[in-house]
């Protein structure tokens, strides 16, 4: 699963029927972890038992290295702390810069600008992987700010019935276009919304699936 490392350490293992065996003791990984195309240096990797098996503590800093003579590259990773159950994983970066840049440092190699579609799905499934729930869309709303856009994630469609990448821009107080590209194939859509009054509303679509609909929308307690 792309882990290229050296396992030290010792653990001590105990088990009695009708218990879920348990274990004491340590195991510290050094090697490279391959990820996103990238090859990142653990730089630390310890496993702690304190119990259940299943659920070490754990001590996990991977970095992706930056030659030499790319002086003013960004030396991004990841650092994963608390329980094989539980993980908290974190961005890092030397020297420090905002979590989109870092991610993007992290996966492309290079910062945010001239990231095109294809590396803006990238950066959204992988914030989504690593991170997961509300830090992914936080972080997925910080490289939407960065590349100018307002709004960048990865989503279910129902034209394209699969998983896309959503680019959205609202262009004026009644204009709001989306660009939805299939991550699985060559599907892709353009709907442009236009708002009509408060409540009623147009959309065109144009693409994989074209047509043109008008919605009502209402609240209620």
């Amino acid at each position: 699963r792309g882990l290229d490392a050296k396992l030290v350490g010792a653990l001590r293992l105990r088990a009695t029927p009708g218990h879920a065996p348990t274990a004491e003791g340590g195991i510290a990984a050094n090697g490279t972890y391959a990820a996103y195309n990238q090859k990142l240096t653990i730089e630390r990797g310890v496993l702690t038992f304190t119990g259940p098996i299943n659920n070490p503590a754990l001590n996990v800093l991977a970095v992706r290295k930056v030659p030499e003579f790319e002086r003013d590259a960004v030396e991004a990773g990841i650092s994963i702390t608390g329980t094989a159950i539980a993980p908290r994983a974190q961005l890092v970066s030397t020297p420090n810069v905002p979590d989109a840049e870092k991610l993007s440092w992290l996966v492309s190699g290079h910062g945010l600008e001239g990231g095109g579609g294809a590396e803006l799905s990238v950066l959204s499934a992988a914030a989504e992987g690593l991170l997961g729930g509300s830090e992914s869309a936080s972080l997925q709303s910080q490289i939407a700010r960065a590349t100018g856009l307002d709004e960048v994630a990865i989503k279910s469609s129902a034209g394209l019935e699969q998983s896309v990448l959503t680019l959205g821009k609202r262009l004026s107080s009644r204009v709001y276009v989306n660009y939805e590209q299939s991550l699985s194939g060559a599907a892709n859509l353009v709907k442009i919304n236009y708002a009509l009054t408060p409540r009623w509303s147009v959309r065109g679509t144009a693409g994989t699936d074209s047509a043109v609909d008008l919605f009502y929308s209402f609240s209620f307690d």
